[in-house]
């Protein structure tokens, strides 16, 4: 897996966790929702609009049985169900993301100072101004 791909699904993977905390789940309660669940769906959008993850592993992280599954309750979803009904932690959860509040912070988290590791050295600059 390239570093793009293990960056993404390291932040889908954080935006997931996060996603099941704010919705009060945790991961072994998917399997026993619904694949029209308004929780499931709200974070299966959010993993298929953000982070660049299949939706076969979004099916999979969310007990979704298939990526057929999750693409058609994707554009159910789209067609009017209205998350105004999730719990109101869930929903300052993805208005975070949605705002860049949350995404910045997880992207920040998974990128350490490159002087530390040696990767450049002190006092180079990484980018050009």
């Amino acid at each position: 897996m390239g570093s793009v791909a293990a960056h993404s699904e390291a932040q889908a993977e954080r935006w997931l966790a996060e996603g099941l905390k704010s919705a009060g789940l945790v991961a072994k309660d998917l399997a026993g929702l619904k694949g029209s669940d308004l929780r499931k769906l709200a974070l299966a959008e959010l993993l298929w609009k953000g982070p660049t993850v299949s939706q076969n592993w979004i099916a999979e992280k969310l007990s979704m049985r298939s990526a057929a599954n999750v693409s058609q309750q994707l554009r159910r979803l789209a067609r009017g169900r209205t998350l105004d009904k999730l719990p109101r932690e869930m929903r300052s959860f993805l208005a975070g993301v949605r705002e860049g509040q949350i995404g910045s912070r997880f992207c920040q988290d998974l990128h350490p100072d490159p002087e530390l590791f040696g990767m450049v050295p002190a006092g180079q600059k990484l980018f050009l101004p």
